[in-house]
């Protein structure tokens, strides 16, 4: 799948006193051929990785964990994008973290071992959100 960063440009974000980050400015992509837009102000915690594990670089990951995580809050691809469900979002993940050149990318074997990741650990976070969003405890 081919994803391309749109205009304004590269990641803008501000780190919170809680290790979070705040998009400073809206990221807009193409993902697949569909604009993602994902807001001003967003939070998100980046790309998740357990800090027990060997890990990539994690830069490398930043813009796919943006979109991987207004998609889990949002199940929604970008503001006012389609309804994403769970194996979808993590396959968008895998795409966005192995886009952009060999400097700016997951590489294959982090790749893999984030969306296998993904789909096994981050199923109690994606029905955390679902439950939110239909206001049950």
């Amino acid at each position: 799948m081919t994803v391309k960063l749109l205009p304004p440009g590269p990641l803008q974000a501000e780190r919170l006193p809680d290790g979070r980050r705040r998009l400073l400015r809206e990221l807009r992509l193409e993902i697949g051929g569909e604009e993602v837009v994902i807001p001003k102000d967003f939070v998100t915690d980046f790309s998740s990785w357990p800090r027990c594990l060997p890990g990539p670089a994690m830069h490398r990951m930043d813009v796919a964990g943006v979109v991987h995580d207004y998609i889990f809050q949002t199940h929604r691809l970008g503001e006012g994008g389609r309804k994403v469900g769970y194996v979808e979002a993590n396959r968008i993940w895998f795409d966005v973290a192995r886009a952009g050149q060999e400097d700016a990318s997951a590489g294959c074997f982090w790749g893999w071992a984030g969306r296998i990741g993904l789909f096994v650990g981050a199923w109690p976070t994606w029905l955390r959100y679902r439950r939110l969003d239909t206001g049950n405890p």
